[in-house]
């Protein structure tokens, strides 16, 4: 059988996925354990649709890291806007991780929106490893230090720093680092299911 598989759910395709959002690049990637999956945007490619088709599967589960406080938010928004751009997804993404919104009232009420309110389309299921499993820790515990912890092979800063410009040879690089944060969220997984 390909990818993986969980206990609980037994007829369910799993997939852990992670995102990258850059001010012109956005990349989602998903890997079941054999194959990487990836939809990106960005002034050459517009995989969008593609990624849409991908997800309508109700069968399909996908596992993230931290997802519920910041990938979650950005599929949802992605997912219910129209005429998308990479700039309002860097915009996003860039008040998520710096969480400024809490004095503008307006930007607070959209991201509790987002969060809350937006549903996937076709209920899509999302398990967050890190709310479910890891969060016990005395301190918010990073992908990065998790990696440490399962003594992973690979450990690595984003290769590109998220507030410049990617040309579509550097999407590569992005793409390498994404499976290789991929590769540590399904051993997360692993652990996780265990305990």
């Amino acid at each position: 059988p390909n990818g993986f598989s969980h206990p609980l759910l037994p007829q369910k395709q799993l997939f852990v996925y992670d995102v990258e959002v850059y001010v012109n690049y956005f990349l989602i990637s998903f890997y079941n354990g054999c194959d990487f999956v990836e939809f990106e945007l960005s002034d050459h490619v517009n995989d969008l649709a593609q990624l849409k088709e991908f997800l309508s599967n109700q069968n399909r589960v996908i596992i993230g890291f931290n997802n519920n406080n910041y990938d979650d938010l950005i599929l949802k928004y992605i997912l219910s806007s129209q005429n998308i751009t990479n700039k309002a997804i860097f915009f996003l993404s860039k008040t998520i991780i710096e969480n400024n919104y809490f004095d503008d009232k307006k930007l607070k009420k959209r991201i509790n929106e987002i969060k809350y309110k937006t549903q996937f389309q076709n209920n899509i299921s999302t398990i967050d490893i890190f709310r479910n499993f890891f969060k016990k820790d005395i301190r918010p515990l990073s992908l990065k230090e998790l990696a440490i912890r399962l003594n992973h092979d690979k450990i690595q800063d984003l290769p590109i720093p998220p507030d410049q410009t990617i040309d579509p040879k550097q999407a590569s690089l992005i793409k390498e680092y994404c499976r290789n944060d991929l590769l540590i969220t399904l051993k997360g997984f692993h652990i996780a299911s265990t305990v």
